[in-house]
Order: C-alpha cells, then sequence, then structure tokens
C-alpha cells in the first residue's frame, strides 16, 4: 500500500469564516485513500468545532502555536515556533491559505528552509494598497517565487494582490475556485416554509448577510442600509451570521440606531445553508474581498445578492448579482434591495453554479492532482 501524502493546511484567521469553510471542504472531498490533513493556525485554531471529523474522517490533527497577531515580535515569535514546529513535523505539501503577503512569505521560507518540496501560496483577499504601502508590498511580491513552489489564487484580483506583475502577465499562478457543495444550497420551497415557521418570520422581509465581524465586511454600513429598508419596510428582519472581534460593536451600535429589535445576531453556524433558504435577499457590501463563498452559496440558493462593486465581477456566477456602489447612500441601496427583491422569482440554480466550475466534487480533483504535480 502507498504511503498517504500529507498535507499542512495552514491558515491565518482563529474564526472560522470564507477560507477556513473552503479549505475544509476541499480536504473533505479529496481521495482520503490518497492523502491525509492536518490544520495548523499562528493562534488558536477556526476549526474547534470540527477536531473530532479532522481526525477520525481525514486522518488528520489541528495544531496551534499560539502566536497573537499583534505587537512587534508576532512575526519573530511565528519564525522560532513554526521552525521548531517543522522540526517535529514532515510534510509532502504545505499549503499556506491566507491574503497576508507578508504572512505567506514567512511561512513558505520557514517551510522551504525545512525542506518541503511542494509549498503553496494561495491568495484569498483582494487587497487594494496605496501610497507608500503600495510601493513596499509590490516589492515584497517580487520574492514569493523564491520561496513557493506553486501559486493559487481564487480570483484574478486575489492573484494581483499577492503575486508579482510576471507571474500575472506570464499566467502562472492557477485559479482554484471557492467551490462548495452546491446539492446543500439547493432551493427548497418546503424547506424554506418550514424555517421561517420555526424562526418566527412568516410575513417576514429577511435581508440576509454571513460573515466575519471584521472591519472589510462594512458591518457599520450594513447597518445603515437596513436602517433605510425598515423605514420602507416595517416588517424586514436582518440575520447577520458569523462571530468576530467587531460582533459587540455592532451589536452596541444596532441599538443605538434603534434596530437592535429588528436584527437577529445569530453567531457562528456550522452548517450555514438552511439560512438561505429563509432570506429573501443576500447583501455583502464588503470593502474587499477574493471571491466570497458566500456570494457562491446565495446564488446556489437562488437568492438576489447585492455586492459592492469592490468585490470581482468574477464572481457574478448567475445573473442574480446585483453590484452597487459604496459610494451610494444607504437610501440608495435600501430601494434597490427592495425595488428588485419583492419582483423576484426565485428559482433553482444549483446546477448553473456547479457547470459554472464552483461545484466541490470536481474542483477538488484539481486540487489533489496540484498536490500530487511534481515541481
Amino acid at each position: 500500500m502507498n504511503r498517504k501524502v500529507k498535507v499542512l493546511q495552514i491558515n491565518a484567521s482563529s474564526k472560522y469564516g470564507g477560507v477556513s469553510a473552503m479549505i475544509l471542504n476541499y480536504s473533505r472531498y479529496a481521495d482520503l485513500t490518497k492523502f491525509s490533513f492536518d490544520f495548523l493556525s499562528p493562534d488558536e485554531t477556526s476549526y474547534t468545532s470540527f477536531i473530532d471529523e479532522i481526525v477520525q474522517k481525514l486522518d488528520g490533527n489541528v495544531y496551534e502555536l499560539g502566536v497573537k497577531f499583534k505587537g512587534i515580535n508576532k512575526y519573530r515569535l511565528l519564525y522560532k515556533k513554526f521552525n521548531l514546529f517543522l522540526k517535529d513535523h514532515s510534510y509532502d505539501v504545505v499549503h499556506i491559505n491566507s491574503g497576508i503577503l507578508f504572512y505567506n512569505l514567512e511561512m513558505a521560507y520557514i517551510a522551504k528552509k525545512n525542506g518541503v518540496n511542494k509549498i503553496i501560496v494561495h491568495s484569498h483577499n483582494a487587497i487594494q494598497y496605496k501610497g507608500i504601502k503600495k510601493v513596499v508590498f509590490a516589492f515584497l511580491k517580487k520574492f514569493i517565487p523564491c520561496v513557493a513552489t506553486d501559486y493559487l489564487a481564487c480570483s484574478k484580483k486575489a492573484a494581483e494582490s499577492m503575486f508579482p506583475a510576471h507571474i500575472i502577465e506570464t499566467k502562472k499562478y492557477e485559479m482554484i475556485n471557492n467551490a462548495i457543495d452546491t446539492s446543500k444550497f439547493k432551493y427548497n420551497v418546503e424547506v424554506r416554509k418550514r424555517l421561517r415557521e420555526e424562526l418566527q418570520l412568516d410575513g417576514k422581509f429577511v435581508v440576509g448577510h454571513i460573515g466575519r465581524f471584521v472591519t472589510t465586511k462594512n458591518h457599520k454600513f450594513l447597518l445603515e442600509i437596513f436602517y433605510e429598508i425598515l423605514k420602507i419596510k416595517s416588517n424586514s428582519v436582518l440575520l447577520l451570521l458569523g462571530e468576530g472581534e467587531l460582533y459587540e460593536t455592532i451589536k452596541n451600535l444596532a441599538k443605538e440606531m434603534g434596530i437592535y429589535e429588528n436584527i437577529r445576531f445569530v453567531g457562528q453556524i456550522q452548517d450555514t445553508s438552511p439560512y438561505y433558504q429563509v432570506f429573501d435577499a443576500f447583501v455583502l457590501p464588503s470593502f474587499y474581498e477574493g471571491l466570497p463563498v458566500v456570494s457562491v452559496e446565495a446564488q446556489a440558493s437562488g437568492l438576489p445578492c447585492f455586492l459592492s462593486d469592490s468585490i470581482t465581477n468574477e464572481c457574478a456566477i448567475t445573473q442574480n448579482v446585483h453590484f452597487l456602489s459604496l459610494k451610494d447612500s444607504s437610501t440608495f441601496w435600501a430601494k434597490k434591495i427592495i425595488s428588485i427583491s419583492e419582483h423576484f422569482d426565485r428559482k433553482d440554480t444549483s446546477e448553473d453554479v456547479a457547470k459554472s466550475g464552483y461545484d466541490i466534487s470536481h474542483e477538488a480533483k484539481k486540487m489533489e492532482n496540484i498536490y500530487l504535480r511534481k515541481g
């Protein structure tokens, strides 16, 4: 029997979100007779709720380095701890999943220093740097090919944010779709009716958002949009799924605005698929994204989606995505969301999403081939 290929999945976040879900999904759908997966976080793991599954089904382990991503010494401490970790653990593949350029560089360098043959840098964010940061990061990008063997991205914008110009121009990076199990998100009228009854949402106009409570997700503007929606449709409810450092801040803001009673702060949910059935509209006014997994899930659920135009148009898989400018007022957003959603004929679009290359069972094979490919 051939030895399994050992893959170390590295994620920068300690909160479970879109990137964490994508990493876990690709690992779940790999051929587990050929691969085993370990998961490592620089601080606390985002996979606490999934440890049993990772150990028992994925033949893996979950590791934490315990490095807080604060303070001037974080990268020095990260270097020391990850270097020691690789002295004690051997891997065929180190797959670094992050939108943080310097973090990716350091982790890839340490992996190379410890003799790892395949080092993948996978960009999940499309941060647009300005001023001196743009100059500095353009310089740092040049070192990515010195430490990585493979370059992956969820969108062209995410690739441009992470990799040097010659990698982009010669198309040496590979696009990996943020694929999902489309069958889980298939629109079902009966499920929708039952869940709305259970959640006491009958007769309500339900606006949905799924995302970590961090600055990039722009929750403050989302509350402003919902405030305007309530003026027009007083029976509206906003469902917020996720957790993060700004969770309490956004809660307090909702109270100050007088709309707290109309918002459900659901928290972190392992399986968000049922909630898409409940929504009437999906709103994502982020400052930037790589290619948000939630936008793929929302489209697979047949929802009208309202995204900021700072998000790549590559995520418009169906005709149900509407890009709105963050320069437009919250009133404009609210009116657009209501006018389109009220006359929307919701249908099952999961097959359309699958055929566009976003079905995990197909895309996982592509990732397997990258893991197995010789450098």
